[in-house]
């Protein structure tokens, strides 16, 4: 499993989330890997309208990896995102989403996911303050969930799950927590094991990314998790203020523009909605954001911005 670089010296995320099989691919296969480290700003709104803010209340870090031959990729994505309770009143919560994608002529053949996050009850901003000033430390409830798909089946595992929350938002030792929890069998009550007869569906990250790299403009792409169907409905333009903001901040280094693309996910039986925003440099060879946007409360809107430390590419061909 991928450790940051920034933890090499330590021992070895309303979220959609998220075993391993890259290792025994073909050594032929050329290969590569980016990295990108994100910091948080909670906004606290009313009615829409923010009424506090506050910095670096939370981390970030995604990953993308490549690897081709002529007529097939294996794409991995990640993304681990958590509180820094330091900076969030105590509040300690994390997410993890990992999938892995076989696709042949830009069409997946099957998946693989695996993902776990803090279980969350907070509903309103009553809610959410009694639990800034709630012990962080000790065991919390989490959930986690694997799966796999492809053009004729889904299958999928939930379970609950207690683990120690992590002392501090180092990512090294947040993504041992996480390989620690999930390399093993389920260890908690089962809540649901399922199997579902489904038409051609993707998952989360890797429809995301095709929005992302898509020429459209607007694109419809369904997808699955714990075998339930959704639709994720984009749209993108160019957002030439985010575009010299980020080029002040040294996240981008060449001229091609900076797209907005506007996400709206949708429970295909519940009809449940979720919308979000990331913003990304077209043209880029990694389809990872430099920002992203989403509220996992009514009440709250969580802003991740790229690093500029960390936009490089981390592994190059073998």
């Amino acid at each position: 499993m991928h450790v940051p670089k920034n933890a090499a010296r330590r021992p070895s995320s309303h979220a959609i989330l998220c075993v391993m099989f890259v290792g025994m691919l073909s050594p032929a296969l050329a290969q590569q890997q980016f990295e990108r480290t994100y910091k948080a700003t909670a906004y606290i709104t009313v009615l829409s309208i923010p009424i506090f803010s506050r910095s670096d209340v939370g981390y970030g870090l995604a990953m993308e990896q490549k690897r081709a031959s002529a007529d097939e990729q294996i794409i991995r994505l990640e993304f681990l995102g958590g509180s820094n309770p330091s900076r969030a009143h105590g509040l300690n919560r994390f997410g993890y989403i990992r999938e892995i994608v076989e696709e042949s002529h830009n069409s997946l053949i099957k998946a693989q996911y695996t993902g776990i996050m803090t279980a969350s009850r907070e509903e309103s901003l009553n809610d959410a303050k009694a639990a800034l000033h709630s012990p962080s430390a000790g065991e919390q409830p989490c959930v986690a969930a694997s799966g796999e798909l492809d053009n004729r089946e889904a299958r999928s595992t939930v379970w609950n799950l207690q683990l120690a929350a992590p002392r501090d938002p180092a990512l090294g030792e947040v993504m041992q927590l996480v390989n620690t929890s999930l390399g093993v069998a389920p260890n908690g009550p089962v809540r649901a094991e399922k199997r579902v007869a489904m038409t051609r569906e993707g998952t989360f990250l890797y429809s995301l990314r095709q929005a992302i790299v898509s020429p459209d403009a607007v694109s419809l792409h369904p997808f699955t998790y714990n075998s339930k169907s959704y639709v994720l409905r984009t749209e993108k333009h160019r957002d030439t203020g985010a575009e010299s903001e980020m080029n002040r901040r040294s996240l981008i280094t060449t001229k091609s523009p900076v797209i907005r693309l506007n996400g709206t996910i949708e429970n295909q039986r519940t009809h449940d909605r979720t919308e979000f925003s990331v913003w990304y440099q077209e043209g880029s060879p990694t389809a990872l954001p430099l920002r992203f946007l989403f509220r996992p409360k009514s009440y709250l809107k969580l802003v991740f911005d790229a690093q500029p430390e960390e936009q490089v590419q981390k592994l190059a061909q073998p």
